[in-house]
């Protein structure tokens, strides 16, 4: 406790000092690393990967991107990722950097209990923004233009948005148990938010989503069993790193030689 406390830690392993407590599918933890990796669509190689001592996937988005895009080398890319990763600023960022994001939102991120919305048509994904006019319209057809100024209380910093149509509405039992009726907060990156949500609801968008599962999945299986790296050897994040990679390095091999065959990786047939 007293390391902890002099260091500004919440946990310390004594097996490994840089492994940390992970959450291992939704009823058990283990004490380990953080694997990211990026697989491209096409040949299903893996195209980059990262170590890290963090127990969740937020903010690592725009890292993981970035170095798959450059690793490419394109200037247009498509990320597909699990609900983990989401974090509204790294989708407005990847979305200046050319790459288009496809992810589930949490439900997490529409709090409706918490705001006091009492039946699923006045959640907040069911007012409709008008950019050119910069108002919602609510689910009763009401106009919500711009209030004040906000932050979320997170260091977000937005827009609220109100009607004062609320006092006289015969649905606001429906939508709010606020005193002061509904309002909405509006983020600087909603407008990235705005279209992923779009992008979702498309064909394109549902089938991306489900390829994600069969890309990223398959090679951490086939790792985990086929090659029995269920588990690491080393420790210190800057061993980790090593010997992980040369298991993807692995897995890229016998990709290619499956795709090519082991005469043309090698060179010895010719053309």
């Amino acid at each position: 406790q007293q390391q902890m406390k002099a260091m500004g830690q919440r946990e310390i392993s004594l097996v490994d000092p840089d492994s940390r407590l992970m959450r291992v599918g939704s009823q058990r933890f283990e004490v380990g690393y953080n694997i990211q990796a990026a697989v491209d669509s096409k040949q299903h190689l893996i195209v980059d990967y990262d170590v890290i001592n963090i127990s969740t996937d937020h903010h690592q988005l725009t890292r993981d991107a970035l170095a798959a895009k450059e690793a490419l080398g394109v200037d247009k890319l498509d990320v597909l990722c699990d609900k983990g990763f989401y974090v509204e600023k790294d989708v407005a960022e990847c979305e200046d950097c050319g790459i288009r994001v496809f992810m589930p939102i949490p439900t997490a991120f529409n709090p409706h209990k918490q705001a006091g919305v009492p039946e699923p048509e006045f959640y907040f994904d069911k007012f409709v923004y008008d950019a050119a006019r910069d108002v919602y319209v609510c689910p009763a057809g009401n106009e919500m233009p711009f209030w004040k100024r906000s932050g979320s209380g997170k260091g977000l910093e937005g827009r609220l948005y109100r009607s004062l149509c609320c006092d006289c509405c015969s649905l606001r039992s429906k939508c709010t148990r606020n005193k002061r009726g509904r309002y909405m907060f509006r983020s600087k990156y909603s407008g990235a938010v705005d279209r992923l949500r779009a992008r979702l609801a498309t064909s394109e968008g549902k089938d991306l989503c489900r390829l994600r599962r069969l890309l990223v999945e398959h090679p951490f299986g086939t790792m985990k069993r086929a090659f029995n790296q269920g588990y690491l050897l080393l420790r210190g994040l800057r061993k980790v790193r090593g010997e992980v990679g040369f298991t993807m390095l692995s897995y890229n091999i016998r990709r290619a030689i499956n795709i090519v065959g082991v005469g043309a990786l090698t060179g010895l047939v010719k053309a």
